[in-house]
């Protein structure tokens, strides 16, 4: 029995040590995945879009949360500056255009182990277009779609910051306003952004 018994207790000894071991390490690598790849941002984005025919500026800051592979997020934009469409000019119906409006985002995290992660994604909100003409001025509330793909850089030394570039292209709900349509607010955008939190 004695002789058995000596036989065994190693056996049992390397079983604990090795199932310790690869607990241990199970434990010190997973929470390095989590960390990386979950965390809240704070941010801003900038694109370059068409108003009718014109270029205009977007800008506005944007929050968001990323949760394993996905990301969830609300942002606002508005027109840095009125825009004056040459369209609109030229009809004399409308002097300037204003626009802004808020969305909520979802979108998924692909190649998240590269350095460059590729974020297909959609937004969808509400906001408001603004036609300001010298003596009058009027206003029409809109939905609006807007599908976005972001290409995200997440450099190893700089883990609390993240920027890239995006396109988009915004689907507007049906309106019309002093001879500025759907059609007109409607179109494709491309900018920047930049995210600082924890990833």
């Amino acid at each position: 029995m004695p002789r058995a018994l000596a036989r065994i207790l190693p056996c049992i000894a390397a079983l604990v040590v090795a199932t310790t071991a690869g607990t241990a390490r199970g434990a010190e690598q997973e929470p390095a995945v989590d960390e990386r790849f979950r965390g809240l941002y704070v941010g801003a984005g900038s694109s370059v879009t068409s108003i009718a025919g014109s270029a205009g500026v977007l800008v506005g800051p944007e929050l968001g949360v990323v949760a394993g592979d996905y990301v969830f997020g609300v942002a606002g934009y508005g027109l840095a500056s009125a825009v004056e469409p040459a369209s609109l000019q030229a009809s004399g119906a409308a002097a300037h255009v204003h626009l802004g409006y808020g969305v909520a985002q979802m979108g998924a995290v692909l190649f998240k182990d590269e350095i460059v992660h590729v974020i297909p994604a959609l937004t969808f909100g509400a906001g408001g277009v603004n036609a300001v003409r010298r003596e009058s001025s009027s206003s029409e509330a809109i939905w609006l779609l807007e599908p976005k793909l972001e290409l995200e850089l997440a450099l190893p030394s700089l883990r609390a910051v993240r920027f890239g570039a995006r396109g988009s292209y915004r689907f507007v709900s049906a309106f019309e306003l002093d001879g500025l349509t759907a059609a007109g607010l409607s179109g494709p955008a491309a900018g920047a952004f930049v995210k600082v939190g924890f990833f």
